[in-house]
């Protein structure tokens, strides 16, 4: 019934034309708000974060009344140290921590109502204005989800994206040493046929023999430091006989 007297309010075909396209948004929304509420499973996502809110509501109720008995002490308020504006990794991180810090309250709060003691919700509820601040908690909460969902799949495809970077600087990495062995193999082919070719030179050369030192030759000395024999003509060994 609740449903159909919203969806009265702001279905396309009962607004006018210049209003139509933003009653088209909020009918789209509303038709979303009673898909999650009618589907079992997300209708208790949606309870757990209503039961969060009123908890979350119930605790700031309980830091003002704080606040304001120390006011009517006469003891002033503790001004908070200046912070730095936060990364959203490190924003997020509070915000799992704050998690695990109301789920260990909710878990004292059950142990305390199991051992029968009071329940500060219900007195809580019947206050009409303590519905309302619950209403504005649900509202940023599900902001926070959804910015959450964000965050989560920005990491998720840095991660995919930083392996797949890894990824490619493996393979480039592999490929360089392929092709610097290819490149060795080859040196060494080439190396190897060099010395072969200068061993089978060497093997088909001929060595000099050194002639034998006969007369009409003389030792002639030259350079200074090398010896060497000098042919004398026949016919000059005959004349100087004469």
């Amino acid at each position: 019934k609740h449903f159909r007297k919203v969806s009265l309010r702001c279905h396309p075909d009962k607004c006018p034309e210049d209003l139509r396209d933003r009653a088209q948004e909020a009918f789209a929304k509303l038709q979303a708000a009673k898909a999650s509420l009618t589907d079992a499973k997300k209708r208790l996502v949606v309870n757990e974060i209503v039961d969060k809110a009123k908890r979350r509501v119930l605790k700031k109720r309980e830091d003002r009344r704080k606040q304001a008995a120390l006011a009517a002490a006469g003891k002033k308020k503790e001004t908070p140290a200046p912070t730095r504006k936060l990364t959203d990794a490190e924003k997020l991180l509070k915000l799992l921590n704050r998690d695990k810090e109301e789920e260990a309250e909710k878990e004292r709060q059950r142990n305390i109502l199991a051992e029968g003691g009071p329940d500060p919700l219900k007195e809580a509820e019947k206050d009409p204005a303590f519905h309302e601040e619950v209403r504005g908690e649900v509202k940023e909460m599900l902001i926070e989800r959804e910015w959450r969902k964000r965050q989560l799949l920005k990491a998720a495809n840095d991660a995919e994206k930083k392996a797949a970077e890894e990824k490619k600087e493996k393979v480039d990495a592999r490929q360089q040493e392929q092709k610097k062995e290819e490149n060795w193999q080859k040196g060494r082919e080439k190396r190897v046929g060099s010395w072969r070719d200068f061993m089978t030179g060497k093997k088909g050369k001929k060595k000099k023999k050194l002639k034998a030192f006969k007369s009409g030759q003389k030792l002639e000395q030259r350079d200074g430091d090398r010896d060497y024999i000098k042919r004398i003509k026949v016919e000059k060994v005959k004349a100087s006989a004469l």
